[in-house]
């Protein structure tokens, strides 16, 4: 038999009958008697029970779930970006940028440094790295513009400058239970290879890696538009410049989300377009 949870009116009820019936006397069992109070008192603390049982059963099979299709809660991550170093004058040899060259948000202890080494070439005015942030979480996330200060100077190099020419959004702070059961639920919808939801899904898992393992660019948007014969799905990397590279990374996941008929083609996302889907 099931596990069937009873409210205290129900187990009340249960008591009583249970009670006339193995008694020859006619004790009073309404509604402010000893007895019936007795029994509500009970009855009182076997619900809070049945419903603590139900809500545990529950989180035991949701994270039972969890654990057996692998849905760890995500772990906070550092935010990482592009910086460009500039200087009004040029080497004319090339320079190392040591692992560890720290920048930062003015007047905040917000730094970020170089994951490795690199070499800024001869010549060259200005040159671009990727830094990672110190702390954990969104605290890393950044406007444009605004990481701006070299606190490590580059050895070899005079009056150089800073900055962060796109916003920085890639730190995040450690899943809660509410985004992973979101979470979760979209990929139990793209289970259904071919359909719009499990389209939208796996466009936005396609992502470029660069070669310290950073995801370089991303699918931030995705929207489908279905056509007679062929879709058309639009992505976006959440700055309205999707590169040729993730356009093609994304059809290499969509090919494995069509059904045998099926045909979607995939673009870059239209400003415009966007913006009047975001309307609707």
């Amino acid at each position: 038999m099931a596990f069937q949870v009873l409210t205290e009116t129900q187990i009340v009820a249960n008591l009583i009958d249970t009670y006339t019936s193995l008694i020859t006397t006619s004790d009073d069992v309404n509604t402010g008697s000893v007895i019936r109070s007795a029994f509500e008192a009970f009855a009182q603390e076997l619900a809070r029970l049945y419903r603590n049982a139900q809500e545990n059963a529950a989180e035991i099979q949701k994270m039972a779930a969890y654990t057996m299709f692998n849905f760890p809660l995500l772990p906070a991550q550092e935010a990482y970006t592009m910086v460009t170093f500039s200087t009004p004058t040029p080497p004319t040899s090339p320079v190392t940028i040591p692992a560890g060259t720290t920048v930062a948000v003015p007047g905040t202890n917000i730094q970020y440094q170089t994951p490795a080494a690199t070499t800024w070439p001869a010549g060259a005015t200005s040159f671009s790295v990727r830094v990672v942030c110190t702390q954990t979480g969104t605290i890393g996330n950044q406007r444009a513009n605004t990481v701006t200060q070299l606190v490590t100077p580059i050895p070899g190099l005079n009056n150089v400058t800073v900055t962060n020419p796109r916003d920085i959004r890639t730190g995040t702070n450690l899943e809660t239970e509410d985004q992973r059961a979101n979470r979760f639920q979209q990929w139990v919808n793209s289970l259904h290879r071919g359909d719009v939801r499990s389209l939208i899904y796996g466009a936005k898992t396609a992502q470029l890696v660069d070669q310290y393992g950073y995801v370089t660019e991303q699918v931030m948007k995705a929207q489908l538009v279905e056509g007679n014969g062929s879709n058309t799905l639009y992505i976006d990397n959440g700055y309205y410049s999707t590169s040729q590279q993730l356009v093609q990374q994304c059809q290499q996941v969509i090919n494995g989300y069509t059904d045998q008929n099926g045909v979607v083609h995939v673009n870059q996302f239209l400003y415009r377009l966007f913006l009047s889907q975001i309307r609707i």
